[in-house]
């Protein structure tokens, strides 16, 4: 479980910083294992998902809920293809997976923005994690 989280914590702390290294002794998990830090960049709060097919982590700040789409991998489907699939199920506009300049996966919508979003898979699973999107408060506080 350890390993699952410290992956999702680099592909969170990515977004902040590309330059980050990956290594695993860089990454702090918490004895409880409901949060992780990097090197100076702060806490991600750390949610699990275990059964007996797979383990699945995901992390976020304290203000941000992360939300993902985990999908089995059909028949001749590569983990690459699962993987973008599942992100084309998490979000509710037409796009694509693209690299931004620093090598990190984005959406990008039909309408040019990029959005965050992580991609993993591992077996006969792939999933795809991004933010939850906050209400707007058209300009109240």
């Amino acid at each position: 479980m350890i390993w699952a989280i410290k992956e999702s914590a680099y592909k969170a702390f990515q977004q902040i910083d590309p330059n980050i290294k990956s290594s695993a002794r860089n990454f702090v998990v918490s004895k409880n294992q409901t949060s992780v830090s990097y090197r100076g960049l702060g806490a991600l709060s750390v949610e699990l998902e275990v059964n007996a097919n797979y383990i699945f982590a995901s992390v976020a700040s304290q203000d941000d809920e992360a939300i993902h789409k985990l999908v089995e991998i059909q028949g001749q489907e590569t983990q690459s293809q699962a993987a973008r699939r599942a992100a084309n199920a998490l979000f509710s506009l037409p796009g694509s997976i693209i690299k931004n300049s620093h090598g990190i996966p984005v959406y990008l919508t039909n309408l040019g923005d990029q959005l965050p979003v992580s991609l993993t898979h591992h077996g006969r699973f792939a999933a795809a994690t991004t933010l939850k999107p906050k209400p707007l408060n058209h300009g109240r506080p």
